[in-house]
């Protein structure tokens, strides 16, 4: 029986979260609870999400990251989030490893998972089922998911615009606090974690008895490079419906709501992951 996976992709700033989490809720919405009637006010979830950002793995860097809070989540269930301390180095193997096994204990449930970011070489491990050797090497082995990808297709100026106003809200919203607090608990610019976009910019004018503000455009541009090689990653990939997250949607593609039922109605027959 195939595993079913929904995938949501796409740059930075470009509204994976949101999207995903509107999704989650109209499927719940929509599809029996694993293959039964749903009672009347039931708060289980059918769907449950799992991070696919590098940088949303560290604890204590949550501002920085616009990591999804608690209220945002809806009480859908988030996997895979603020897992590692930020002195911890973070391989693609180790995510592939541990978001695998996230995904079957999710399926052994009877729930679907959609695997939600913008870490290319992590869904990319996943999606091409990737194995890495060692050295840069990798090989590729059968998907033993079906897939269903979804890609946010939002307009570059407007994506851009929308990187410079997010990093200028974080910043105002508690970033350097961030960064302040992180260097207190012994963190240093070196250390895996604070090498994520903006962190380390941001600690090195606090050391150096700068304003982290005048780093904005800094920060900005290096994001906007960072988006433009993601586009650039995910473009020919022929498997990616591409949507428009402006604007969320109000019902679910026909599609969309075909491949999760086909899942539910049949039922699942995966064993928990011990």
């Amino acid at each position: 029986m195939s595993k079913k996976l929904i995938v949501i992709l796409g740059p930075t700033a470009s509204g994976k979260t949101e999207f995903s989490i509107n999704i989650a809720r109209l499927l719940n919405n929509s599809l029996p609870l694993g293959g039964r009637v749903r009672e009347r006010g039931s708060k289980k979830f059918n769907i449950e999400i799992i991070n696919a950002d590098s940088r949303q793995l560290y604890k204590y860097m949550d501002i920085g990251t616009a990591k999804i809070s608690t209220k945002e989540m809806q009480g859908v269930p988030h996997h895979l989030f603020s897992v590692l301390g930020p002195k911890e180095k973070v391989t693609v193997g180790w995510y592939k490893e541990k978001a695998e096994r996230v995904i079957e204990d999710v399926l052994a449930r009877g729930n679907i998972p959609i695997l939600v970011g913008g870490s290319m070489l992590y869904i990319s491990a996943i999606t091409d089922g990737y194995v890495f050797t060692g050295k840069g090497g990798k090989r590729a082995t059968p998907v033993p998911y079906d897939l269903y990808m979804i890609g946010m297709d939002i307009p570059r100026p407007l994506l851009y615009r929308r990187i410079n106003e997010r990093t200028k809200t974080l910043l105002e919203s508690g970033w350097i606090g961030e960064v302040q607090r992180l260097l207190g608990m012994g963190y240093t610019v070196n250390d895996p974690g604070l090498k994520s976009h903006g962190y380390r910019e941001i600690a090195d004018a606090i050391l150096n008895h700068q304003s982290p503000v005048t780093q904005l455009p800094i920060i900005s541009a290096k994001i906007r490079q960072y988006a433009k090689r993601q586009m650039t990653w995910w473009r020919h990939d022929e498997r990616i419906r591409w949507i428009n997250p402006v604007g969320l949607p109000r019902s679910l593609p026909e599609d969309l709501r075909a491949f999760c039922e086909s899942s539910l109605r049949r039922g699942h027959t995966h064993s928990p992951v011990p």
